[in-house]
């Protein structure tokens, strides 16, 4: 169940992705979709199952397309994230990401699988990169609760309008791009 600061955080983050109008082209949201699957199979693995006999492609397919409506949300916010991080020049400095990789020194020293540090520094990258882009959102956006009464239930939803200007690049359908 969400707290009320992570709703606040996805009604921010769902404000600016509406922001965004770009085509995505299909292929950033098949990686997405693929990424997705494999940190599914990942976590089956860890648990013990047989990833193989379990992964058959009837069930790849099944989860490729019930996954996809969300690996499509999740490109569409990392754009907008993007384009913010560029627009508001919000970066990462090296000291910042060497900081917080001492706090996985002991569990990278004490792993028996070979950890790849550079994708483990991009990863602390993107993440400290994304906290940074959510505390600027949170400081620049003004947030106005509506609550109107609808049949015998009260509906609540929120209005997010930013005190500065979103990011916008250029005006195209909101739309996945096909590759042939």
């Amino acid at each position: 169940m969400k707290n009320s600061k992570d709703i606040k955080i996805e009604a921010i983050l769902d404000a600016l992705t509406n922001e965004l109008v770009t085509e995505i082209p299909k292929s950033m949201i098949d990686i997405e979709v693929r990424n997705n699957i494999e940190q599914t199979a990942q976590r089956f693995a860890q648990q013990g199952l047989d990833v193989k006999s379990t992964f058959t492609p009837e069930l790849v397919k099944s989860l490729a397309e019930s996954t996809r409506p969300q690996a499509e949300k999740n490109v569409q916010r990392n754009l907008a994230l993007k384009a913010l991080a560029e627009k508001e020049n919000i970066t990462v400095e090296k000291d910042e990401i060497d900081l917080k990789m001492k706090d996985y020194e002991d569990a990278i020293s004490q792993s028996s699988k070979q950890i790849d540090i550079q994708k483990l520094t991009e990863v602390i990258r993107n993440d400290l990169l994304k906290e940074k882009l959510i505390i600027w959102l949170e400081e620049n956006s003004e947030i106005k609760e509506k609550t109107t009464k609808a049949s015998k239930a009260t509906k609540t939803s929120k209005t997010i309008k930013s005190t500065k200007t979103a990011p916008k690049t250029t005006k195209t359908r909101k739309s996945t791009k096909t590759q042939k």
